[in-house]
């Protein structure tokens, strides 16, 4: 398929011509016309669509924001989108701004099973939180522990599967990922069960102290929602390939601190279940291995494992980052026992 090789063939962090007639995300803020946008937490698009919110808010405009618990094709945003279209086209093409919510940001909190409106995004009053992964599989907010670095072997002829997360096409619902969790390939860091419901609403990102024997290699961060039965449900994913830009040199010989942008989310995870973070470098089959090489991925046909090192003492403090809504929203309604646009 052309477009897709045209697409390997202009992958990379440089810009190209390619890019010039295809990509205008710098041009964003300059739109005029009132824009709606709507989108799903597991949609593959969703970080692209918040950038494009954000560029519009600061560009001053007032635009729409609805995300709910979809997928980019789920079928299931229909009736939302309807009624969301109908409300904005009826305001702006006729004058009736009766239909339209008083707040312009609405988002599905997953786990509390709500709708909630805020006067912007990231919500107002959201704070952000380090949970610090620790040796032999913990997580917490208290500080990082002097222990040695948790390590694993990544091997791209048998890469780490992805279960669940964001996708264009099919199912993508939240789903147990005790089987990956079991792998060698992945890191596990649990927190012990909260107190206490945890509304965590806003971009989520990860900063890790990791040590490869490999220039090129990937590191892939996951959150999840531990139930008290042990099933542990994805919530929001994010990758990053090195080197790159975000990658920087620190004082320990070859460890580099590396900042991984994770799916933003509109979360409850309840009293008594537990926040666990995934640390791996494959996502199979939704990111294509790494070969370990350098090599590109059109014309990429040697690979090479890669021995990880995630560092999390107080030199190298590895931490995800959780923004944790600490204010009540402007508007909060329940979803219905029974809604066709909503998962049971």
């Amino acid at each position: 398929m052309r477009f897709y090789r045209d697409l390997l063939a202009n992958h990379g962090p440089d810009p190209s011509e390619y890019w010039d007639r295809r990509d205008f995300s710098g041009t964003v803020g300059r739109v005029e016309a009132p824009v709606t946008l709507l989108g799903g937490w597991y949609d593959v698009f969703l970080p692209w669509e918040i950038r494009d919110y954000l560029a519009l808010r600061s560009a001053g405009r007032r635009p729409y924001l609805t995300i709910g618990p979809w997928w980019h094709a789920d079928a299931r945003h229909g009736l939302v989108s309807f009624r969301e279209s109908l409300a904005w086209f009826r305001a702006h093409l006729r004058g009736d701004p009766s239909g339209l919510r008083r707040h312009p940001v609405r988002l599905y909190v997953t786990g509390a099973r709500e709708w909630r409106d805020y006067r912007d995004w990231p919500p107002p009053g959201t704070r952000q939180d380090r949970w610090h992964l620790h040796s032999g599989g913990g997580l917490g907010e208290d500080g990082p522990q002097d222990a040695p670095p948790s390590t694993y072997r990544f091997d791209p002829a048998r890469p780490t599967p992805a279960l669940g997360g964001p996708t264009l096409l099919g199912s993508s619902k939240p789903v147990d990922n005790r089987p990956l969790e079991r792998r060698r390939d992945v890191l596990v860091f649990t927190s012990p069960a909260l107190t206490e419901d945890l509304d965590v609403i806003g971009p989520v990102g990860a900063d890790l102290f990791v040590r490869s024997d490999r220039e090129h290699t990937d590191f892939i961060v996951r959150l999840c929602d531990v139930a008290p039965d042990g099933t542990s449900r994805n919530v929001c994913e994010g990758g990053l390939r090195l080197p790159s830009a975000a990658d920087k040199p620190v004082g320990t010989a070859g460890v580099r601190r590396v900042a991984v942008d994770l799916w933003p989310t509109g979360h409850r995870f309840a009293r008594g279940h537990r926040v666990r973070v995934h640390v791996a470098s494959g996502a199979h089959p939704k990111v294509a291995p790494n070969p370990g090489t350098g090599e590109p991925l059109a014309t990429a046909y040697r690979t090479v494992a890669a021995r990880q090192e995630v560092f999390h003492d107080p030199d190298h403090p590895s931490a995800i980052i959780l923004p944790i809504a600490s204010r009540t929203p402007e508007a909060t309604v329940p979803a219905p026992a029974t809604d066709p646009e909503l998962p049971a």
